[in-house]
């Protein structure tokens, strides 16, 4: 972790779950005010799907586990890390 000046940071709080938990929220909107955006239909799932039929190795991500994504410099104004 390192100190980060982006304009693309979003504000990080804290807040009280029913059950006295505390939840770790980002507040995006000042952040969605800034990305254009792509204007593209998204894609039919069927033909998502009847494409991985024919797929034979399959891979996901360990999210619980956590994994290190490198960053070039350049893009890490984008990022809040």
């Amino acid at each position: 972790m390192r100190p980060n000046s982006s304009e693309y940071t979003s504000p990080i709080v804290l807040v009280m779950k029913k059950t006295g938990d505390v939840r770790i929220c980002a507040d995006f909107r000042e952040f969605n005010k800034k990305i254009i955006r792509d204007h593209y239909s998204l894609p039919i799932v069927e033909d998502q799907l009847d494409k991985l039929t024919r797929i034979k190795v399959f891979t996901t991500l360990d999210h619980k586990n956590r994994f290190h994504v490198s960053i070039e410099e350049e893009s890490r104004k984008y990022i809040s890390s």
